[in-house]
């Protein structure tokens, strides 16, 4: 299978179900990730889910993590180009620029990492605004990378709002500012006219 980016290789479903057997005995493990607020994914080095916590089985109204087991997270989460090429997430061109899949090489090779990406998901083209917190970990002197999900969509919204009012307020400042200057240079009869034009301006 071709790849313009991560490696395309999967494990089959036996060695899939030894690395889930792996994580659910480790019982401390599954508590500390049931008791995080957000949605967490257990992949291993080939970026395939081998557990999640509750909290992504309650997000899809599931009851087994065995429907996910394989699958790579930007297919979880519908990703418009998971699908494009035949070894699917983390392989398109576009996922050079994917915060999700460069957090999960990056913590893969420095031990932890953390990205923002926005995924577009298919048929409804509705747009995620992601944290990606990835850390490595070892289970049985296997690596595997806890995937960390946090939705950042309304802090996203919040951002252009937040610019978009500051740059109406630098465009009403300037604006005052170069009426002031106008008062300064005008003739005498001139200066209720450019006055008015003032106080249009602060009324808004």
């Amino acid at each position: 299978m071709k790849t313009e980016f991560a490696s395309p290789e999967r494990l089959n479903k036996s060695d899939l179900a030894v690395q889930t057997e792996a994580i659910k005995r480790d019982s401390v493990l599954g508590q500390m990730l049931d008791a995080m607020p957000n949605i967490i994914l257990v992949l291993n080095r080939q970026r395939q889910v081998v557990f999640a916590n509750q909290v992504l089985l309650d997000h899809f109204n599931i009851t087994s993590i065995d429907e996910f087991v394989g699958l790579r997270p930007g297919e979880i989460l519908n990703c418009i180009h998971s699908a494009e090429n035949e070894a699917g997430c983390g392989t398109t061109e576009f996922c050079r620029e994917c915060g999700a899949a460069n957090a999960i090489l990056n913590s893969q090779k420095n031990g932890a990492d953390i990205q923002e990406c926005r995924i577009i998901q298919n048929e409804s083209l509705e747009a995620l605004d992601l944290r990606i917190n990835a850390t490595r970990f070892k289970v049985s002197e296997e690596e595997f990378t806890i995937f960390a999900v946090t939705d950042i969509s309304n802090e996203k919204r919040r951002e252009v709002l937040e610019q978009l009012f500051f740059h109406d307020v630098l465009n009403a400042a300037n604006g005052m500012i170069g009426y002031t200057e106008l008062l300064r240079i005008v003739d005498q009869d001139q200066v209720p006219g450019v006055a008015d034009q003032l106080m249009t301006m602060h009324d808004r």
